[in-house]
C-alpha cells in the first residue's frame, strides 16, 4: 500500500460528513438547475437583445454553490454574455457569413494566452478591437434593460478593471437578503465566442497522457472551442487591445465529468482556498484558480480515471504540493496553455519562500490529515447533523436508497423550478405578453431547443416543466376569457376546449397541478366542478400524507420516511411533495377579496421600497392550504353552511402546519374564521401572521375591515 494513502486514509466518519457537504446525487441535479437557468435568461435576454447567449462558469456553474451555503460564505455568481453576431475565427474561416461581423484572434507572442482581436472589415488596413471600443458597441446596446432585469430597478452596478465587465452588488443594491440568499454578487462579462480550438492550445490535446481526461471528453472539450474576454494585460492599464483567451466552458466540462473520488478531492481544495487555510497574504496572491490549475494536473499525470474515495487525501495532498511547486517555480503553466503563467508577475522572491513555507508546513505528513478533518466546516457538520450519518451512510450501501434519494432530491429541484418560472411569468403586464411568452416556452421545450447537458446526470425536467408551463397558460388563458365577458356556459365549454388541446389529465398531475386547475374552475363560478376536482385529491391526501418540501432538511425527513416506513415511492401520485402557488398580479380581477387585498398591498409596498425585485412583492400560498379555501368558499356560494364550517376547521388544521412563507395562508385562515362568526379566533391567527412577517401591512388591513365589520354588526 502507498505510504502516503496509509497516513492520510480517512475513516467513514469523515466520509459521510464529505457525502453531506456535497453527495454526487445533489450536485448532478444541482447541475441540471445551472443548465436549465442558463437557458431560461437566455430565453428572455434575447427578448431584449437578439442573439445573447449566457454562459454561468464559477463555482455555481460547476454545481457547488452548495458548498458556499454549508461554509456560510457569500459566493459570487459568474456570467458570461456573448452574442452570435460575433463570430472569432483563427485558422478556419466560415462559408456563411451572413448577419455575423467576422473577426480574426491573432496569437500574441510576448504575453501566451492572450490574443488581439483583428476587424476585418477593412481590407487595406489593419486594426484591432479594444475593450474600450467593445464596451461602447455594448452600451449601444439594450444592456442596461438587461442588468436591470436580472438585477432589480435600484441595483448597483460597479465597473470592474478596464474591460466591459460590471457587477451586480447584491449586498450593497436593494436586493433583499431573502430572496438573495447567500448570493453576494453577480459578476457580468460580456465577451466573444470562439468556435475554433486555438493554435496556443494544440499542445493540450496532443500531448502523452494516461486515461483522464478521456478521448471522448478531449473531443468534446475541443469542439467548445474557446472564449476572449477583454480583460487586458494585468499591470499594463495603457493598452487595451489584449483579450484574455478563456477556457471556462471546456474547464466546467471537466468539472462536470469527475468521477466521486475526484468529486470529494476537488471539494476539500475549494474549501482550503473558501476558508483561507493558508492566511489572507496567501489567499489574495495565489488565487483558486492555481488551486483548479493544479487539479486539473494532478487528475492528469495521477490518471483521475483511476482514483479510490478513500484516497481522496492523498490525492489532495498532491495538489497542495503541485501550488508548491507552481510557487517555487514562480510559473504555473494554465492547463489548456502549457506556456501560459498564471502566477506571471504576481510573486516576488520573499513571498515565494514564505509562501513555499506555509505550505510544506501544512502539508506535513505528521499534522496534515488533522488539519483537514479538523476544518471548521467538517467539526461543524459533524457536531450538527450528528444523528443523521446513519441515514446517509444507509442511502450509499443501498441501490434502492440511492434510487428513492435520487427520485426525492430530482422533486426538490422540481419544486425550485416551478418558483423560478412562476417568477417570470410574475413579470410582464398583461395576459396577452405573459400568454405569448408561455406559448413560445412551450414549443421550446417541445422541440428540445433547449440544449440540456443533463441526460447523462440521469435527470431531465423537461416532462414536469412542460406540465407545469402547461397549467401556467392555462391559468394565464382563464384571464383572457374573463376578459371577454363570456357567459358562464360560454366559459365552460372553453375551459374544456383548452384543457382538451392542453392534454392535461388529473390522475397525472401532482397535487399543485390539481390545485391550479380547480382554481380555474372556481375564478369562472364553476363551483360544483370545482369541488369535484379537488375533492378527491384531499381524501386520498387524509390516507396518504402529502410532503412539504419547504427546506433541505424536508428532504432528509422524507428520506427518512422512506426508510423507516417503506412509503410508497411512486412519485407520479397526487401525494408526492408539492410547492406553493404563485398568484398572478394579471388575475387580481377574478380573485376573491381576501386574495386581491393581498395583491394590492403586495403591489403598494413594492410600489414604496421599488428597489427591491419586481418578484418579491408576489403572493404564494401553499397548494393544500389554497385547495381547503377553495372547497370552503365553494360550500359558502352554493349555500351548504354546516358543510363549510367543517372545511373550515380542515382549513385550520393544515394552514397551521409547519410550512414556508405561510403568512398569506394564515390571512385567508382569519378570513374564513371571521365568515363563519369565530371573531376571537380570527384576531388570534391575524396576531399569529403578524409576528411572523410583521413588515408586511395586508394583516393590518385585514384585521381593520374585520373589526370595522364586526362593531358595525354589533
Amino acid at each position: 500500500m502507498d505510504p502516503l494513502e496509509e497516513d492520510f486514509e480517512l475513516n467513514s466518519e469523515y466520509h459521510d460528513v464529505l457525502a453531506m457537504i456535497l453527495n454526487p446525487v445533489t450536485w448532478k441535479t444541482m447541475i441540471s438547475v445551472v443548465t436549465l437557468f442558463e437557458n431560461f435568461i437566455t430565453f428572455w435576454c434575447n427578448k431584449i437583445l437578439d442573439g445573447s447567449n449566457v454562459f454561468v462558469a464559477g463555482s455555481y456553474g460547476e454545481g457547488m454553490s452548495g458548498l458556499s451555503e454549508i461554509m456560510e460564505i457569500k459566493f459570487d455568481l459568474d456570467v458570461m454574455m456573448t452574442l452570435n453576431t460575433y463570430l472569432v475565427v483563427e485558422r478556419h474561416f466560415p462559408c456563411n457569413r451572413q448577419n455575423v461581423e467576422l473577426l480574426k484572434l491573432v496569437n500574441s507572442h510576448s504575453h501566451p494566452g492572450y490574443a488581439l482581436v483583428q476587424t476585418l472589415c477593412n481590407a487595406f488596413e489593419e486594426s484591432y478591437l479594444s475593450a474600450n471600443e467593445w464596451r461602447s458597441r455594448f452600451e449601444k446596446l439594450n444592456i442596461d434593460e438587461i442588468l436591470h432585469y436580472l438585477g432589480g430597478t435600484d441595483t448597483l452596478f460597479i465597473p470592474l478593471n478596464h474591460g466591459p465587465a460590471v457587477r451586480i452588488d447584491f449586498c450593497r443594491s436593494g436586493f433583499n437578503g431573502n430572496v438573495s440568499g447567500s448570493l453576494k454578487s453577480m459578476d457580468f462579462v460580456f465577451g466573444i465566442k470562439c468556435n475554433e480550438w486555438p493554435s496556443v492550445a494544440d499542445e493540450w490535446f496532443e500531448r502523452n497522457r494516461s486515461k483522464w481526461p478521456s478521448g471522448d471528453m478531449i473531443a468534446h472539450v475541443v469542439e467548445m472551442g474557446c472564449d476572449l474576454v477583454p480583460s487586458g494585460l494585468p499591470g499594463n492599464v495603457g493598452d487595451d487591445k489584449l483579450w484574455r483567451i478563456s477556457f471556462v466552458r471546456a474547464e466546467r466540462h471537466l468539472i462536470h465529468s469527475l468521477n466521486p473520488a475526484q468529486l470529494k478531492t476537488y471539494v476539500l481544495l475549494k474549501m482550503i482556498f473558501k476558508n483561507k487555510e493558508l492566511g489572507e497574504n496567501f489567499h489574495n496572491t495565489v488565487s483558486s484558480y492555481v488551486a483548479k490549475c493544479s487539479f486539473f494536473w494532478v487528475s492528469e499525470e495521477e490518471d483521475g480515471s483511476k482514483w479510490i474515495e478513500s484516497h481522496c487525501m492523498k490525492y489532495l495532498w498532491l495538489c497542495l504540493r503541485k501550488i508548491k511547486h507552481f510557487v517555487d517555480e514562480d510559473y504555473c503553466p494554465n492547463y489548456f496553455m502549457r506556456n501560459c503563467n498564471v502566477l506571471f508577475g504576481k510573486l516576488n522572491i520573499m513571498e515565494r519562500k514564505y509562501f513555499s513555507h506555509l505550505i510544506d508546513n501544512y502539508t506535513s505528513t505528521e499534522c496534515f490529515k488533522n488539519r483537514i478533518t479538523c476544518l471548521p466546516v467538517m467539526t461543524g457538520l459533524k457536531t450538527k447533523y450528528n444523528g443523521l450519518f446513519f441515514l446517509h451512510s444507509m442511502i450509499y450501501k443501498s441501490p434502492y436508497l440511492m434510487d428513492i434519494a435520487r427520485r426525492v432530491i430530482k422533486r426538490h429541484i422540481e419544486e425550485m423550478l416551478e418558483n423560478v418560472i412562476f417568477l417570470f411569468v410574475s413579470i410582464p403586464s398583461n395576459e396577452r405578453d405573459s400568454i405569448e411568452e408561455i406559448r413560445n416556452l412551450l414549443c421550446e421545450f417541445r422541440r428540445n431547443a433547449f440544449s440540456f447537458e443533463i441526460c447523462k446526470h440521469n435527470y431531465s425536467p423537461q416532462d414536469h416543466i412542460i406540465r407545469l408551463f402547461t397549467c401556467v397558460q392555462i391559468r394565464l388563458e382563464n384571464v383572457a376569457i374573463y376578459r371577454n365577458e363570456v357567459d358562464r356556459k360560454g366559459r365552460f365549454e372553453l375551459l374544456q376546449n383548452l384543457l382538451s388541446q392542453t392534454k392535461l389529465t388529473i390522475p397525472n398531475l401532482c397535487a399543485s397541478d390539481i390545485v391550479q386547475l380547480a382554481h380555474v374552475f372556481f375564478t369562472n363560478g364553476l363551483y360544483e366542478n370545482t369541488l369535484k376536482i379537488i375533492t378527491p385529491m384531499l381524501w386520498t391526501l387524509e390516507s396518504v400524507p402529502c410532503f412539504r418540501m419547504n427546506r433541505m432538511n424536508s428532504v432528509r425527513y422524507l428520506l427518512l420516511s422512506f426508510i423507516l416506513n417503506q412509503a410508497d415511492v411512486s412519485f407520479a401520485s397526487v401525494n408526492r411533495p408539492v410547492s406553493n402557488i404563485i398568484f398572478f398580479h394579471l388575475e387580481e380581477p377574478i380573485l376573491t377579496f381576501d386574495l386581491r387585498l393581498e395583491l394590492l398591498l403586495a403591489k403598494v409596498e413594492f410600489a414604496e421600497n421599488y428597489q427591491q425585485l419586481p418578484f418579491y412583492s408576489y403572493v404564494n400560498v401553499h397548494p393544500l392550504v389554497y385547495a381547503y379555501y377553495l372547497k370552503y368558499k365553494c360550500c359558502r356560494y352554493l349555500g351548504r353552511n354546516i358543510d363549510s364550517c367543517k372545511v373550515c376547521k380542515e382549513l385550520e388544521k393544515e394552514a397551521l402546519k409547519d410550512t414556508s412563507q405561510d403568512y398569506h395562508g394564515l390571512n385567508l385562515l382569519g378570513c374564513c374564521l371571521f365568515e363563519c362568526g369565530h371573531f376571537e379566533d380570527a384576531v388570534k391567527v391575524f396576531a399569529l401572521s403578524s409576528r411572523k412577517r410583521g413588515q408586511h401591512k395586508s394583516v393590518f388591513f385585514h384585521t381593520a375591515i374585520l373589526l370595522r365589520k364586526y362593531f358595525k354588526d354589533r
